[in-house]
C-alpha cells in the first residue's frame, strides 16, 4: 500500500484554504496503518486555512488508531481538539469552518468518513472507476451551504444552519469504464452529520481511493461565442479522471500527477475558481 496527497490554489484566492494530508513515509513505505485525509476551509471565514490544518491535524489520533470508533466520536474528538489549539492560538471559532473528508485502512476494510462537501473516488481492479459527488443543497438557492464540524461546538447556531439552509444532500453517482460514462445517478437524503455518507468496505478489489475536495467542480474554460466569450463549466468528472489517471502508484505518485494535471489545465484553458485538494490510498502496486 501506498498514500500521497496534493493540494493548490484556486484562481480565485489570495491564500490556499485546501489541505490534503497522508501518513508519513520512509524508506520501507508508509508508517502505520494508511489513511488519507482532505479539509476544505471556507472562503467567508477569517483563517479558514488554519482551521483546515488543525482539523486535518487532529483527526491524526483516530486515524492512526487499531481500535473502531464511530464517525460521531471522530467529529467530536475532532472539532474538540481543533477549538482547543484555536483558543490557544487566539482564533475566532469560525475559523474551524472546513469540511472534512478523510478514510482509513483497519485490519480486512476501508472506513471513509464525510462531514460536508466534496468527492470520493474509487478505481476497481477491473479498470471501473466510480466517483461519488456530495454536494448540499437548498430547496429555491442556486446551491446549498456544507454543514461544517465546527457547528458542532455550538448547538444554537447548529439548529440555525439547519432551519436556514435545510438537511438536504445529493449524491451523486458516475460510473467510468474504459474511459466513458455508463452510469449517472442521483440520490437525495436528509443529512445527519453522525450517520450520513459515511462509507465502510472491503478494500480487496480496490486499486485506489481518492478524496478529494469540491473544487473539483470549479473548473471552467473560455469559449468563443456567436456574441463573444464566456466561461463554460468543465464536468467534474472530466476533471477528475485527469486527476486520478495515475501511470503509477509509488512514491509521490499524488504530486506527480497533479502537477501534470495542472499543466494539462493550463494547456487547455481550464481555470480552478477554487482551491483543489486530493488524498489517496492506493492498495495497487
Amino acid at each position: 500500500m501506498n498514500t500521497d496527497s496534493f493540494f493548490t490554489i484556486g484562481c480565485t484566492h489570495t491564500i490556499c484554504e485546501d489541505y490534503a494530508y497522508s501518513n508519513n513515509r520512509n524508506e520501507q513505505g508508509i508508517k502505520g496503518n494508511p489513511f488519507a485525509v482532505v479539509c476544505d476551509g471556507c472562503s467567508s471565514a477569517d483563517h479558514s486555512d488554519f482551521g483546515a490544518r488543525l482539523l486535518a491535524r487532529s483527526s491524526l489520533p483516530y486515524l492512526t488508531r487499531q481500535i473502531p470508533f464511530s464517525p460521531s466520536e471522530l467529529l467530536h474528538g475532532v472539532i474538540s481538539s481543533s477549538a482547543a489549539i484555536g483558543r490557544s492560538l487566539n482564533l475566532h471559532p469560525d475559523s474551524l469552518a472546513a469540511t472534512l473528508l478523510a478514510a482509513k485502512v483497519s485490519l480486512d476494510h476501508l472506513q471513509i468518513f464525510r462531514f460536508g462537501d466534496g468527492v470520493v473516488a474509487m478505481r476497481y481492479t477491473d479498470g471501473k472507476l466510480v466517483i461519488r459527488d456530495i454536494q448540499f443543497i437548498t430547496p429555491g438557492r442556486p446551491s446549498g451551504a456544507p454543514y461544517y464540524p465546527r457547528y458542532e461546538l455550538d448547538l444554537e447556531l447548529k439548529a440555525r444552519y439547519f432551519s436556514e439552509f435545510g438537511k438536504q444532500v445529493k449524491e451523486t453517482i458516475y460510473e467510468i469504464i474504459d474511459g466513458e460514462l455508463t452510469r449517472e445517478e442521483e440520490f437525495v437524503t436528509d443529512y445527519d452529520p453522525y450517520l450520513t455518507n459515511h462509507i465502510t468496505m472491503s478494500y480487496d478489489n480496490l486499486d485506489f481511493v481518492a478524496l478529494m475536495s469540491d473544487g473539483v467542480g470549479s473548473f471552467s474554460r473560455l469559449v468563443e461565442t456567436a456574441t463573444g466569450r464566456m466561461n463554460e463549466p468543465v464536468n467534474v468528472v472530466h476533471v477528475v479522471q485527469e486527476l486520478v489517471d495515475f501511470k503509477g502508484l509509488k512514491g509521490r505518485f499524488v504530486q506527480r500527477r497533479g502537477n501534470k494535471a495542472f499543466k494539462k489545465f493550463a494547456k487547455q484553458g481550464w481555470k480552478n475558481a477554487d482551491d483543489v485538494s486530493l488524498a489517496v490510498i492506493a492498495f495497487g502496486d
